[in-house]
């Protein structure tokens, strides 16, 4: 059990396989479950569809046209489930930008255990 006792469903997106792989491992760490997983806006928004998940895990820098704000956005539209946003990057311009998703935190790479958890943990205060 997690330190709040719920057990969440994670969607993890990132491009990165090893980055990805050490994601995966802090949340099953953490006592949580792994959705799915994904590593463009387009493939994250299909497996919100598909999955359900509580909560996504997104890298801003992701294959193909649309970005991580792009997808978290979409996601919290249509399916009014939240992000966590994990990148490299830490200018204005996409700090800006990436509010515009409402995310429950900002982490910044590399993602460390303690943040995490305090992430998620947002997550099950948020809704749960």
């Amino acid at each position: 059990m997690t330190l709040r006792g719920s057990v969440l469903r994670v969607l993890v997106v990132e491009n990165e396989p090893l980055l990805r792989a050490l994601v995966e491992e802090l949340v099953l760490g953490l006592g949580h479950r792994i959705a799915g997983r994904a590593s463009s806006a387009q493939c994250a928004i299909a497996e919100v569809e598909r999955t359900r998940p509580d909560v996504v895990l997104m890298d801003i820098e992701l294959n193909g046209a649309e970005d991580g704000i792009y997808a978290a956005c979409k996601i919290r539209d249509q399916f009014g489930i939240p992000s966590v946003f994990m990148t490299g990057r830490t200018d204005l311009d996409t700090n800006e930008r990436a509010l515009l998703a409402r995310p429950l935190a900002y982490l910044v790479k590399p993602v460390s255990l303690a943040h995490l958890t305090e992430a998620l943990c947002r997550v099950s205060a948020n809704d749960r």
